[in-house]
């Protein structure tokens, strides 16, 4: 089952009518909109032109939250990649090749 079709199923369950067909185009335009950033984290905490940083600001924006509370959504974004932790499972699938 593929992402797309996870989220589509989990939201059907919340009363959201959606399909994964629906959900992957979502995705893709969101993929989009960070896919120019040069890095995921940036240089530093004020980087912001990072990936994280543009999915605060496109996060607030999508929501009609004030820019201020951009550092917040940062943090916030920044601790579920780490909660992710990305780095165990790159290696792990580096080791599965």
């Amino acid at each position: 089952m593929s992402l797309s079709e996870i989220l589509a199923e989990v939201l059907n369950k919340r009363g959201m009518n959606t399909t994964g067909t629906d959900q992957r185009g979502a995705l893709q335009g969101l993929s989009l909109r960070y896919a120019e950033a040069p890095t995921l984290l940036g240089q530093n905490a004020e980087d912001g032109n990072s990936a994280v940083h543009l999915a605060a600001r496109a996060i607030l924006a999508d929501a009609d939250l004030h820019e201020a509370l951009a550092p917040l959504m940062v943090v916030k974004l920044a601790e579920g990649l780490v909660a992710l932790d990305l780095a165990n499972r790159i290696k792990a699938l580096e080791a599965a090749l």
